[in-house]
């Protein structure tokens, strides 16, 4: 299996003959321009559109539903999506995807060979994870999930071990800085849940994912929203458990699951800007 990492929380996942396009963001600034990606990526959305074979959607937020990127996806492509998602579900009936498929938390989908198991958030609204499986590898894209020691625990009964882990890492604090300039004190108590939902998931590997863009209309913002980097993360990881990896991924570079090698610029239909050297794993 190969992870390529497009933008923002956009992924290529690669493996059992198929490829599969989650939460597919391909245009910058997005989200009626008030967001940017962070790092920078040049995207050919028509191209990118035309490898996938298949289409996933983790929820409705307009950082990863994005109606002008699935127009340029060819409109025979399956989607899937969180059931109960009735903007979701509208769109890709008025851009004419016949092939959808609305699925739960707990349930799993065969394409070619390529499994999906869809695993759930704690939150009051549609959303969902995904672990990949092929060739006897796992990939856990856990996107925006809220998750406990439960929803782990059932993921590794059903799936065993994960190889790669997509994990959430920041601790956005965007309702705080609406209420006040400078926001609020570091957010240990939401953090702490990020780097223990790691821990106890064990995965041989761990790569910060989902959160990968800054504000345009407001960039003062930026100094105070995102209080956590990536580096910092597979840092705190790696003090509390050695044992697991750590990748990071620029836009555009592929990671081989096997080996847990990454290749950089591995995506032709991606342009990066890359990481300092050095910082490119641990």
């Amino acid at each position: 299996m190969n992870v390529y990492r497009i933008a923002h929380a956009g992924l290529l996942i690669e493996g059992g003959g198929a490829r599969c396009l989650m939460d597919p963001v391909l245009i910058d600034p997005f989200e009626c321009a008030m967001n940017t990606f962070e790092p920078p990526a040049r995207i050919d959305r028509v191209a990118l559109g035309r490898a996938c074979d298949l289409v996933v959607l983790s929820h409705e937020h307009g950082d990863h539903f994005c109606v002008e990127s699935l127009a340029a996806i060819p409109r025979d492509r399956p989607i899937v999506y969180p059931a109960g998602c009735g903007l979701i579900e509208h769109a890709l009936a008025v851009l004419g995807f016949a092939d959808r498929h609305a699925v739960v938390p707990g349930q799993s989908l065969g394409f070619r060979h390529l499994e999906l198991r869809f695993t759930p958030s704690n939150v009051n609204f549609p959303e969902m994870g995904v672990v990949f499986t092929a060739g006897g590898r796992r990939v856990w894209n856990c996107v925006d999930t809220e998750l406990d020691e439960h929803a782990i625990a059932q993921v590794r009964q059903a799936v065993g071990r994960i190889d790669v882990m997509l994990a959430t890492y920041q601790v956005l604090v965007e309702e705080e800085l609406g209420c006040d300039g400078l926001g609020s004190e570091f957010p240990y108590r939401r953090y702490g849940a990020r780097v223990h939902q790691v821990v106890t998931t064990a995965p041989r590997c761990v790569v910060p994912s989902s959160c990968g863009y800054r504000y345009t209309s407001q960039p003062w913002m930026n100094q105070r929203g995102f209080p956590i980097g990536e580096e910092e993360f597979l840092a705190d990881i790696r003090a509390i458990a050695p044992a697991i990896e750590g990748r990071m991924l620029a836009p555009g570079d592929g990671l081989a699951v096997d080996g847990l090698v990454v290749h950089r610029a591995a995506l032709s239909m991606v342009q990066q800007r890359p990481w300092e050297a050095g910082a490119t794993a641990w």
